[in-house]
């Protein structure tokens, strides 16, 4: 009995001893072919279609530069600008109006490489296009849009979904909190680019 005891209470030692590391962010394994940026030295560009623009503009606008300019003391490679030339895009938003259940969501990022797309746990992508359902985004408050956007947006550059109600990568419905990426967030970015 004692040697049982002292097995188990060995085992609990050890196991509470060794640290292991724990990450809010989830990754899809691949990433954009080009990267975010570079720190500037290769800016990628971003085109909002017009239909869009009417309703998003600055919402996207302001989503990016929670992206790009980050609060927390910890650099990223993102460099991002908007563009209207939307071949030189490697992000493209548009909207669209759904309420029919097959298009329950508020926001869906798609993959592409060259014109295919692509699965983003499968393989890399050259370039992502984000569509928001106005239906569903209408309903929220501004700051709830916004956090949806960036989001999509952490998708399109290569972060998964978790369940930390403090990370823009958790989904709305899952309890999301924050309408902009946290640190975790920005770790996710810098582990992939």
């Amino acid at each position: 009995m004692k040697k049982r005891l002292l097995l188990l209470f060995s085992i609990f030692l050890l196991t509470v001893s060794v640290p292991l590391e724990a990450f809010a962010y989830n990754l899809f394994g691949y990433r954009l072919t080009n990267g975010v940026g570079n720190w500037g030295k290769n800016r990628q560009y971003y085109y909002i279609h017009d239909s869009a623009k009417k309703y998003y503009k600055s919402l996207i606008n302001r989503a990016w530069e929670t992206w790009i300019h980050s609060p927390h003391i910890l650099s990223t490679p993102i460099s991002f600008r908007e563009t209207t030339n939307k071949k030189s895009a490697v992000v493209e938003l548009s909207e669209f109006y759904d309420i029919t259940s097959e298009h329950d969501y508020l926001g869906i990022t798609y993959f592409y490489k060259y014109q295919q797309e692509v699965y983003p746990w499968d393989t890399n992508w050259g370039w992502a296009k984000i569509n928001l359902n106005r239906a569903r985004l209408k309903n929220l408050r501004e700051t709830d849009q916004q956090g949806t956007i960036a989001h999509e947006l952490g998708h399109a550059m290569g972060l998964a979904h978790n369940m930390y109600e403090f990370s823009v990568m958790c989904q709305f419905g899952a309890g999301r909190k924050t309408a902009r990426p946290l640190r975790d967030d920005y770790e996710g970015i810098n582990k992939l680019y």
